[in-house]
């Protein structure tokens, strides 16, 4: 006779401690089994009762276990909660095996409930049916303890040559199921993502996401930046739009219009600087509504960064095209910025280096001279930098000095033009800050060199 619960018939199968407890409360995520398990479409009926059989894994397999917890109880012989299976699949298939993933068939278990007190009686192979004696108290258990639903989402964030995917379930998730689960109700993801970026072991960096297709699997990467380590909080960041009262976080327009920014809101107990020192210092909820509200701004097609060497108040850009990037990913190229700064920072400058600015024709305009800025950041501290003295704190003269680096045919030879300047850059001992145009970087005969003897 079959156990039924509100029509539906459940089963019990019999798993070896300490995988069995591991499963209960919600550390272990997949069952391996030898055989496949049929998924039903209606949820329900995919319950199982989870037995502890009266035996224990050896001493080999226990060793291959990580952390077991020693503050559980790991009871046998008797039924201990129950589990919900979500999919079924081969280990093989899957593009990511977890650390629980053994194979052959694994079965992804996404909602455990741990029974207050455990029911004793003796396990079988197979799926079985409990006996009818226990019925009574499988009903009493399951109605006492069903509110003690444990979710589990089964969301691993892993690295592969430089660039991070979520996967669930062995599954890479796409961009259209990152964003769902960064603005439903259940937070499930937003908290993984929360904790991943706690695990970071660098005092800052940037995070940089791939160009988003709904279809596509979610990807970023992490650069460390020990530049960006060295900023300070600026609390008059955004001219004070940051001050929003009792919201959480906000998304306004950049003042080009051209890039939507999401901001957290000011609150006295967090560290705003960056993306790593506000994941260990704010609010979790405040962190949960900051990348909800990131969700909510995410369209197709947009690149989704954080930088922060301009304005040193977390902010995440969702813009039209890739801007402040690494070289993580193919598509995006912007004209030798990042090239720049790798330069700057992994080049050891000898003191006797000539500093200069090669600033371009559109120099004039505002995003340039915010360039400037933000390159001379990126330099040594006392490394002395002369140019255009209108766009310079210390106001030094205008002095012009043909100087040809290098006069490439950036069509023909593409990146290989920005290899040659580097080249040239060292050959005559120059360290170099350079100011793009709004079409990137080009050499061409519009550059000037200015230098101060």
């Amino acid at each position: 006779m079959s156990f039924e619960f509100n029509g539906h018939e459940i089963k019990a199968i019999t798993i070896k401690q300490p995988y069995a407890s591991l499963i209960i409360n919600g550390i272990q995520n997949v069952e391996n089994r030898s055989w496949r398990k049929k998924i039903h479409k209606d949820a329900c009926k995919n319950w199982l009762f989870v037995h502890a059989s009266s035996k224990y894994a050896s001493k080999k397999e226990i060793k291959k276990i990580d952390n077991i917890p020693d503050n559980f109880d790991y009871p046998s012989s008797c039924i201990i909660g129950m589990m919900h299976i979500n999919c079924v699949g081969k280990v093989s298939d899957a593009v990511h095996k977890c650390s629980w993933a053994k194979g052959p068939n694994c079965w992804y278990i996404d909602a455990v409930i741990k029974f207050k007190t455990p029911i004793p009686t003796t396990g079988k192979l197979g799926q079985w049916d409990p006996d009818p004696s226990l019925h009574d108290q499988l009903t009493d258990q399951i109605t006492d303890s069903m509110y003690s639903i444990i979710p589990l989402d089964n969301i691993e964030f892993v690295k592969k040559e430089d660039i991070y995917y979520a996967v669930q379930r062995g599954k890479y998730m796409t961009w259209e199921s990152i964003i769902r689960s960064l603005i439903e109700k259940t937070d499930t993801f937003t908290y993984k993502l929360i904790q991943f970026l706690l695990s970071i072991d660098y005092n800052a960096y940037f995070w940089e996401c791939d160009q988003v297709d709904m279809k596509k699997p979610f990807r970023f990467a992490i650069f460390n930046s020990k530049t960006l380590a060295e900023r300070k909080q600026e609390d008059n960041a955004f001219k004070g739009v940051i001050n929003c009262g009792n919201r959480l976080a906000i998304a306004f327009p950049s003042l080009s219009k051209d890039v939507h920014l999401v901001v957290p809101c000011y609150k006295s107990v967090a560290d705003y600087t960056s993306l790593a020192t506000f994941s260990r210092t704010a609010p979790i909820k405040q962190q949960v509504a900051f990348w909800k509200k990131v969700g909510q701004n995410i369209k197709e097609g947009d690149w989704v960064s954080t930088s922060g060497l301009g304005v040193a108040w977390l902010h995440v850009r969702i813009a039209s095209r890739p801007k402040y990037y690494h070289d993580a990913f193919e598509k995006k190229k912007n004209g030798g910025r990042r090239k720049i700064e790798e330069y700057i920072e992994n080049f050891n400058f000898p003191k006797d280096f000539v500093n200069i600015i090669i600033i371009g024709k559109n120099w004039k305009q505002k995003e340039q001279k915010d360039l400037i800025t933000y390159y001379l950041e990126l330099l040594p501290k006392d490394t002395k930098v002369v140019g255009m003295g209108k766009m310079l704190e210390d106001k030094v003269a205008e002095i012009s000095l043909e100087f040809d680096l290098y006069k490439a045919d950036w069509k023909r030879d593409g990146r290989f033009a920005k290899q040659k300047m580097f080249d040239k850059m060292i050959e005559n001992r120059v360290d170099l800050i350079t100011v793009f145009g709004k079409d990137d970087i080009k050499l061409t005969s519009d550059i000037q060199v200015l230098q101060v003897n």
